[in-house]
């Protein structure tokens, strides 16, 4: 039969492209085949987020046809301050002039609305590499080497840093675990239970957090953090998986970057990596390959929701499950020796 199963990367060594893309038309700087560094900017566009409505009309006494006549500029144009906006000379006391540099966004019922031009947002590479493709207008692919790690959840936002470990995979998260050795770090916790953990995160000025799990209630906290969080694992009370675990813990004080946004990514999933100059080049796995006997696989439903095992039995008939459904799926063993059925449905293949 054929199998129907998510795929998640958690690798300690593996080829990475990662798309680096502007969420609008913009500048590409990085040229293709360019070696560029986590900080470098490799593509910008201008950054237009705030309004200045201007009253012309009523301002100048005039009504909304004859301000049309006298306008100097359209909508869509450019300007900065003192662009006259207004005219024809001497009909006026003084000049009408712009008191912003930014856009015409909009002319209506008598009104100016200038767009400012409040700088560029800068996309930086996040990872160390080299750039094998531009899209232009937009971006570009970086490929770099290292530790992958796809993430269940992320709440948006995008940083590096020096990895630190700060608690054991299934250890709350607490205040007691920041300190000046956690500052601007990327901080590794078992899971996050209370909005304590976060005031504490806040106010030692950490770069992000990843943990296995985090209780539903505080998502919306979390979206609002100034720094990115990444949970690996689930929503609730779980810990973080062994192999995510060991990758994170092997890349202590090393520079990571936080992918926390899945729209930004290839394959939809936010994610973590891990760059490495050193050791063997290993091709990206095939996220299609077919379970087999051996596989690492991660049951994605409760009771065993999280737990990460090994494939030991594959059924070519649907079996019983233990709530007396039929489904196709194989026999795994889990870390701590148990022996259970797991249909294809609640798999999550581990690549």
């Amino acid at each position: 039969m054929q199998q129907v199963t998510r795929s998640t990367i958690v690798q300690s060594m593996i080829t990475i492209n990662r798309d680096r893309v502007l969420p609008a038309d913009g500048e590409v700087v990085a040229r293709g085949g360019q070696e560029v560094t986590a900080v470098q900017v490799v593509a910008r566009m201008p950054q237009n987020l705030d309004f200045h409505i201007l009253p012309v009309a009523e301002q100048l006494r005039l009504s909304t046809e004859d301000l049309k006549k006298h306008l100097l500029v359209t909508e869509g144009a450019d300007v900065q301050v003192g662009t006259e906006l207004i005219g024809k000379r001497g009909m006026f006391k003084k000049p009408y002039a712009s008191p912003i540099d930014g856009e015409i966004y909009r002319i209506q019922e008598g009104r100016i609305i200038l767009q400012r031009t409040t700088g560029w947002l800068e996309l930086r590479a996040m990872v160390p590499g080299r750039v094998i493709e531009q899209i232009p207008g937009r971006g570009v692919i970086v490929q770099t080497k290292g530790s992958q790690i796809q993430a269940v959840w992320g709440s948006g936002k995008e940083a590096n840093g020096a990895l630190k470990v700060a608690g054991e995979r299934d250890e709350p998260l607490t205040a007691a675990h920041f300190s000046i050795e956690t500052s601007k770090h990327l901080v590794v916790a078992g899971r996050i239970d209370d909005q304590q953990a976060l005031h504490a995160a806040v106010k030692n000025k950490v770069g992000g957090l990843i943990v296995g799990s985090i209780k539903a209630h505080l998502l919306p906290a979390v979206r609002a953090l100034p720094f990115p969080v990444i949970v690996t694992a689930g929503i609730g009370r779980l810990p973080m998986s062994l192999p995510v675990y060991a990758i994170l813990t092997k890349g202590e004080d090393r520079e990571a970057a936080l992918f926390g946004d899945p729209a930004t990514s290839r394959n939809g999933q936010c994610e973590i990596i891990i760059p490495y100059e050193d050791g063997e080049k290993v091709d990206s796995p095939a996220a299609n390959e077919p379970i087999t006997i051996g596989s690492k696989v991660r049951v994605s439903r409760a009771p065993y929701q999280s737990h990460v095992g090994e494939v030991i039995k594959l059924y070519v008939r649907m079996q019983t499950t233990d709530l007396g459904t039929r489904a196709h799926g194989v026999d795994v063993r889990l870390a701590d020796g148990r022996e259970i059925f797991v249909p294809y449905a609640n798999l999550d293949a581990i690549r």
